[in-house]
């Protein structure tokens, strides 16, 4: 029987979508990566204590590894186009 209450698992769920927000809007490559191992120990936490179904753990890794993805192709662009302006300075 689980001990996990509505309010723990709206809590959860709060905090597991703040982290996502901060790897999707990491400043920087580190912080972005910091910030999805700490979303997938949130999400593997979650799941262990019954506040999220596999199939929402399973969602919710998706969502931080698209995230992570996306953040990390938008720094690449930007350290291509400083390349192309330092080039052409």
């Amino acid at each position: 029987m689980s001990t996990i209450t509505p309010h723990d698992r709206a809590a959860w769920r709060a905090r597991l979508l703040s982290t996502l927000k901060r790897v999707r809007y990491a400043p920087d490559p580190a912080a972005k990566s910091a910030d999805f191992y700490v979303a997938l120990g949130w999400i593997s936490a979650a799941h262990c204590l019954g506040a999220i179904s596999i199939v929402a753990s399973e969602h919710l890794n998706d969502l931080a590894l698209n995230a992570s993805e996306q953040r990390a192709a938008e720094f690449t662009q930007q350290r291509r186009q400083a390349s192309a302006r330092e080039r052409a300075a």
